[in-house]
């Protein structure tokens, strides 16, 4: 499994389904779970294995143990504010179309000029 916010198989387990961190729970390194019942999101029923591949104890985040989720942070920093940078110096100059439905919502950066104020 993938974990989609970071796109690593490394998941915090806050993170995990109630179902899935129950059958892990359990597992040791290597484990393979019984198969599991899933219910897709059209209601359709599915079944899986899960394997445990490695279990890392809770700790402090270090360059050693962590250095592929800190770049993965760095670089979500790094794209977001070069994100916000952009738009804010094409802003002024951008057409954008809000539909009439959606003028009163609160956005995070000013498209819509007729409610900031601008």
């Amino acid at each position: 499994m993938i974990e989609p916010n970071s796109n690593s198989a490394r998941w915090p387990i806050r993170d995990l389904d109630q179902q899935v961190f129950f059958v892990l729970d359990k597992l040791k390194p290597g484990e393979v779970s019984e198969p599991q019942v899933v219910v897709q999101p059209d209601g359709t029923k599915a079944y899986r294995l899960l394997k445990l591949l490695s279990r890392t104890d809770p700790h402090r985040a270090n360059l050693k143990d962590d250095y592929r989720l800190l770049m993965q942070a760095a670089e979500g920093r790094m794209r977001s504010e070069l994100i916000d940078k952009w738009i804010n110096e094409h802003i002024a100059s951008t057409f954008v179309r809000i539909d009439p439905v959606h003028r009163a919502c609160p956005f995070k950066y000013p498209w819509n000029k007729e409610n900031s104020g601008q």
